[in-house]
């Protein structure tokens, strides 16, 4: 995916992400998802600097729960500065 294609994207759409990802979830708890998870656009935004145009995506950790039995989730950003930052397609 090109900035063009990262800029193009909506708030709501589901991506796949091709290379692993990891982050805290709400409770702080780290947690590790392969390549090939799906996530949903939560922000495309222009960052600034070296970072130039981001993307935060909200990934879904499957079969696990919050303290607050919510569907546990992280939320990552990829930007320009980041070597992998096009390491995205639109899923199907």
């Amino acid at each position: 995916m090109n900035v063009a294609d990262m800029r193009a994207l909506k708030d709501g759409q589901l991506v796949r992400v091709l290379i692993p990802v990891s982050g805290e979830d709400f409770d702080g708890e780290e947690r590790h998802l392969p390549a090939g998870s799906i996530a949903t656009v939560d922000n495309v935004r222009f960052i600034g600097g070296p970072q130039g145009w981001g993307l935060d995506l909200i990934f879904r950790v499957p079969d696990a729960f919050d303290s607050d039995d919510d569907p546990c989730t992280i939320i990552n950003t990829f930007d320009e500065g980041d070597d992998d930052a096009f390491a995205i397609e639109v899923a199907p």
